[in-house]
């Protein structure tokens, strides 16, 4: 920000004349555009000139951002980026917005409100590079501490590197621990985040370093949520606990223990918003210095909008991936684990079956008892095939009442003796709904694919509409039963 004119400049490289025309409406006052062609960028000196608050980039200019050996950029990488969209872009080019090191994505339409959210979601990632930029300045003058603040340097620039180099949270906790390790004595190092669900509920989530044969395991399960009950932050949804395996740590006997050690509580905040917490075992004597603290504060405020960001991410794929319902997958990801299926098939010649599963008289339900109670209906459902899923399944909401599964290594009589009893679970089961108690049936159908059916075209649309013909007889034979693709009714309900 140039102080003497009170003037917040942004800098947008690679954006169309339109694009940088949009953002210039969207800007408040005392905010203003500067747009860099890529064939004219700006130089050191520029950016040391004009101290841009953030720097706009189009999908062109990340990619030569991203680009180690373009060294006439490097100068750039530094400052916090948001990335900007073109009208009618590709499912293609978002996940490369959601991939890059942008701290958050512009899509259009543009407007000032929308704008105005990520400058202020974005504002700590600039203070930290405000914070880096001064304690720069402050080694160069201060040449009589120059080694210790060489050192700190150090480890502010490979913190910085290795905590955004992740894009999932387990890896970017592994990078902390190794980071933190260079400033403090570490030995250990536990972690606990907390973020709302799409019920409005808090998920936590906790990373320990200990196998969860070991006692210390539960021991720190139970310290990290009382801590977490001291910084407000109740666990009102789900919990999951991950052993979180740390290179480099301690393996001294009397450091596992929750209350052994000296323990450091670390919050992780973005703005006013508590994340969570890291707890660091450390064998440390005396606390730290006063540029070490700063040092540890900047880290950890960047490793905070890292975790947000890298939590944002997951929230993305989830959204991508999985049905907010039912918490099953959705039809897209469904699509692309069969053409999975489909290659491993045609290279090691192993059978897999997809079962079609649709509600018996669901519209029924949803006019006679309200779509709340279908609603309800459709999450216990969900709830039973979860409960008879493997690992290497999917399971699938198609649409609407249908549902998908796709079975790897699996033959059509195999498929069919789940189907049954998938279907026979549903059948004794009594849905709980605020319309009160109710009975359900579903029809499924199946069809299963071997190599020699798999070098056929259009292999992957050929199985799912051979499992959902025999959905259909299995609907023509009075429901409630599992058909075979092309074959009679298998098994009818009693």
């Amino acid at each position: 920000m140039d102080i003497k004119a009170n003037i917040q400049l942004f800098w947008a490289l690679g954006l169309s004349g339109e694009q940088c025309a949009q953002l210039e409406r969207c800007l408040g006052s005392g905010q203003k555009l500067h747009a860099w062609r890529l064939g004219a960028v700006p130089g050191v000196a520029d950016l040391e000139a004009e101290k841009p608050f953030l720097l706009f980039v189009s999908g062109e200019s990340q990619r030569a951002l991203a680009d180690n050996a373009n060294k006439s950029l490097r100068h750039l990488r530094i400052l916090p980026k948001i990335f900007v969209m073109h009208d009618g872009y590709s499912q293609a080019e978002l996940e490369e917005a959601v991939d890059s090191d942008a701290l958050d994505i512009l899509r259009p339409p543009f407007n000032r409100k929308a704008l105005a959210g990520k400058l202020s979601r974005v504002a700590d990632s600039v203070t930290i590079h405000q914070d880096i930029v001064c304690m720069t300045k402050e080694i160069l003058l201060e040449r009589e501490i120059l080694e210790r603040k060489n050192s700190i340097m150090e480890f502010m620039v490979n913190f910085l590197t290795i905590t955004g180099d992740g894009k999932e949270l387990y890896q970017i906790l592994q990078n902390s621990f190794k980071g933190l390790s260079m400033l403090l004595p570490a030995h250990n190092m536990h972690a606990a985040l907390w973020y709302p669900n799409t019920r409005g509920e808090n998920t936590v989530e906790l990373f320990i370093a200990s196998e969860k044969s070991h006692p210390a395991f539960g021991k720190w399960r139970e310290t990290l949520l009382d801590q977490g009950q001291k910084y407000g932050l109740p666990a009102t949804g789900s919990i999951a606990a991950t052993p979180l395996v740390l290179s480099g740590r301690g393996a001294a006997l009397e450091l596992i223990e929750p209350n052994a050690g000296n323990v450091i509580y670390l919050p992780l905040k973005c703005g006013e918003t508590c994340l969570g917490f890291l707890a660091v075992m450390t064998s440390m004597k005396k606390g730290l210095g006063r540029d070490q603290a700063q040092a540890l504060d900047s880290a950890i405020r960047h490793l905070s909008v890292s975790l947000e960001n890298a939590i944002r991410v997951q929230e993305l794929r989830t959204m991508a991936e999985y049905d907010s319902l039912t918490g099953l997958h959705n039809r897209r990801y469904l699509e692309g684990e069969l053409k999975k299926e489909h290659a491993r098939t045609l290279r090691y010649d192993v059978p897999f079956s997809v079962i079609f599963a649709d509600i018996d008289h669901f519209k029924k339900i949803n006019d006679s008892k309200g779509h709340k109670a279908g609603d309800q209906v459709l999450r216990q459902i969900a709830d039973i095939f979860k409960s008879k899923m493997r690992v290497t399944e999917t399971y699938a909401r198609y649409g609407g009442e249908e549902f998908v599964m796709l079975l790897p290594h699996t033959t059509s009589a195999e498929a069919a003796v789940l189907a049954e009893r998938i279907r026979s679970s549903v059948n004794e089961h009594v849905f709980s709904t605020d319309s009160g108690p109710l009975k359900v049936s579903i029809s499924l159908g199946l069809a299963s694919m071997d190599k020699a059916k798999a070098v056929e075209k259009n292999a992957c649309s050929t199985i799912l509409h051979q499992a959902d013909k025999a959905l259909y007889e299995a609907k023509n034979s009075g429901r409630n039963c599992v058909r075979i693709s092309e074959e009679e009714c298998l098994l009818a309900a009693y």
